[in-house]
């Protein structure tokens, strides 16, 4: 059976970029004039080195080009729609219920009401006392909305056309994920190009 690896852009670019590095850093030889005589095998070899150039030398010979950034404003329109991020167990970013139930269950119903937030059991909690339901129900919407937040920030930052490459994450789920962010752009009446 064949097996098939994704490879996201970032690692694509990461290997051209080592064999561009490698290919640089190669020691050419050239060969240059023929003679009969005293030299070996009748040719009189030439050998030339080339010096290697650092790595700051290129960084600074070239132009980099830097991410599109997103507007602040755009940013705050969308980070006041989600309740405050909370920091998990193991340090990363989590959206509880806790503090901000309206935000919560807001953007929880309209996950729920989404191929993807069904595909990934979100589920309104806000009535649920079984602990089981709550916490496998709190881990399913928390998923969905970070995949939510993730996918408004990189069509606001990359254009509808481009938002594909920093959802690479969440492999054949990133159309999805692209789809219910920009119908969320539209209801909070966010412009994106």
């Amino acid at each position: 059976m064949r097996k098939l690896f994704n490879i996201d852009q970032e690692e694509k670019n990461r290997i051209l970029e080592m064999h561009e590095n490698a290919t640089k850093r190669h020691y050419l030889n050239e060969y240059s004039g023929v003679a009969f005589g005293d030299e070996q095998n009748g040719l009189k070899i030439e050998k030339v080195e080339t010096k290697e150039q650092s790595l700051g030398t290129v960084a600074q010979s070239t132009d980099v080009v830097e991410k599109p950034k997103v507007d602040p404003a755009v940013l705050s329109t969308i980070q006041t729609t989600f309740p405050t991020p909370m920091k998990d167990d193991a340090g990363k970013m989590s959206f509880e219920r806790g503090e901000n139930p309206g935000k919560y269950d807001t953007l929880v119903k309209y996950l729920a009401n989404t191929n993807y937030g069904r595909s990934i059991g979100v589920m309104d909690i806000s009535n649920t006392t079984d602990m089981a339901t709550v916490t496998k129900g709190s881990k399913a919407n928390d998923m969905g909305m970070k995949a939510l937040y993730d996918g408004m920030i990189s069509i606001v930052k990359n254009g509808y056309a481009n938002s594909l490459k920093d959802l690479t994450k969440y492999g054949n789920q990133g159309e999805n994920i692209r789809i219910i962010s920009v119908n969320y752009l539209d209801k909070l009446g966010i412009k994106y190009s």
